[in-house]
């Protein structure tokens, strides 16, 4: 699966990095000596770790085994745009379809931020490569030479547009999920885009709320994909849980491929309802000291991971 890097994961990842980029470099003649800022001898731990803290979206690829097999990071920009950075998969696990869902994923985690297009720079020389984006809806928009690289350096960009779907109404034949609101992403403030329902019996009567958050970012590791509430005479019933199972349907009709839901340690119906939708455990975590919720008074969080 394609999930958030963990700070303690930051070591392991500049290392993919310098093995991934090393294939190309020995493919076309770049050398410590000729080409010191390529990304396989430039990129070190205390570089990602100043990106981490900046909260650039920092994703891996994790197989079954838990094995970190893939990376990328995005830099959101100004204007609007996003740019790819370090993109890789290690040697050994190429030619499995990886770096393509790696790819898919930074699309539709750019397009969630709001982001108008995603750019990506490539050694030009690398015909292959290029033509891999090129499969993959990206457009070569240019070149340009520098002093302190051996090779031309080439630019592709994808346009971008995050569209919601048209689900007003979701059901399992017990609950009834009303669409209240869909909420754009806020590129300033980080804020990714949201469907929010009234959880309503058959007959339409209110029961409690849900929303359902689309993309990645490192934030929705403590804050979650899903929130939940149910009013207290329909507590008891599983109806939270029996909404997030509708919501995980429409979060996989985004590309998503898992889901965290967080709640307070002492919360036990929450932690219940995590459970009974099918979540594991990862950790019971201190929250960061920036984090919002530190801010209002909250202190630690139960982890739930959904894989879809």
């Amino acid at each position: 699966m394609i999930r958030p890097v963990y700070e303690k994961e930051l070591s392991e990842c500049a290392d993919i990095i310098r093995r991934s980029f090393r294939t190309v470099a020995e493919e076309f003649g770049i050398t410590a000596e000729n080409a010191p800022r390529f990304t396989a001898f430039a990129t070190t731990v205390e570089r990602l770790e100043q990106q981490y803290r900046e909260e650039r979206p920092m994703l891996v690829y994790v197989d079954e085994e838990g094995r970190i097999l893939g990376y990328y990071s995005l830099v959101i920009q100004a204007d609007g745009s996003c740019e790819l950075n370090n993109l890789c998969v290690l040697p050994e696990h190429r030619h499995g379809k990886i770096g393509e869902k790696l790819l898919k994923s930074a699309l539709m985690c750019a397009a969630a931020f709001g982001c108008g297009k995603l750019q990506a720079g490539i050694v030009e020389e690398n015909a292959r490569l290029r033509k891999w984006y090129e499969k993959l809806g990206f457009v070569h928009t240019g070149t340009r030479k520098f002093d302190f690289f051996p090779f031309t350096c080439g630019y592709l960009e994808h346009p971008l547009e995050f569209a919601f779907y048209d689900v007003e109404f979701m059901t399992d034949g017990e609950i009834l999920l009303m669409l209240e609101e869909k909420a754009e992403g806020n590129l300033e403030q980080r804020w990714l885009p949201s469907y929010h329902y009234i959880i309503c019996d058959k007959a339409g009567h209110k029961m409690g709320n849900c929303d359902l958050r689309i993309g990645y970012s490192r934030g929705l590791y403590y804050g979650g994909h899903i929130g939940y509430r149910v009013e207290e005479p329909y507590r008891g019933h599983h109806y939270a849980g029996k909404a997030c199972f509708l919501l995980f349907q429409l979060a996989k009709r985004h590309g998503m491929d898992y889901l965290i839901i967080t709640c307070n340690p002492e919360n036990m119906p929450s932690r219940k309802t995590c459970e009974y939708a099918g979540g594991a455990l990862l950790e019971t975590v201190d929250l960061p000291e920036d984090n919002d919720m530190r801010l209002e008074g909250e202190t630690r969080k139960c982890i739930y991971e959904f894989e879809l």
